[in-house]
């Protein structure tokens, strides 16, 4: 991220409809048996980890810009339940990092398909430049 400080420090957890919350375009495919398991988990057990959203006040109807939580978010409309959620603030590129991490993230739990199945861009150093395809 190129800012110093953390995109959840300062931020405040909160109860959301689902039907508040803009989707928008997403990295990562939507698994819809991923999104109504994690929904009906949720139902029955609560919810674990917020989801993480912007504020989007250019859109009254849909007041929240969703950051990750994306199956949470659609398992949550399928179970007719609310959802926990932080608002984090920060710049896109930090944002857009943020999402790329957790996708990255939930990548790496899809070991069966194999490292060559993971988008390029989770492959990365630290230093942010592109890793050689070779191991």
């Amino acid at each position: 991220m190129s800012g110093r400080g953390s995109l959840l420090s300062g931020a405040s957890l909160f109860e959301v409809a689902p039907a508040h919350i803009d989707v928008g375009d997403r990295i990562g495919f939507l698994h819809e048996d991923k999104a109504a398991a994690l929904g009906r988990l949720m139902a029955v057990d609560g919810q674990r980890d917020p989801i993480k959203l912007v504020a989007n006040p250019k859109n009254p109807d849909k007041p929240w810009k969703l950051v990750v939580g994306m199956h949470r978010t659609i398992g949550a409309q399928l179970e007719d339940i609310k959802l926990w959620a932080l608002e984090v603030s920060g710049k896109p590129e930090d944002l857009a990092d943020l999402r790329r991490r957790r996708t990255c993230i939930a990548a790496r739990w899809r070991r069966s398909n194999g490292r060559s199945s993971r988008p390029r861009w989770c492959r990365r150093r630290r230093s942010g430049s592109p890793a050689s395809m070779a191991g």
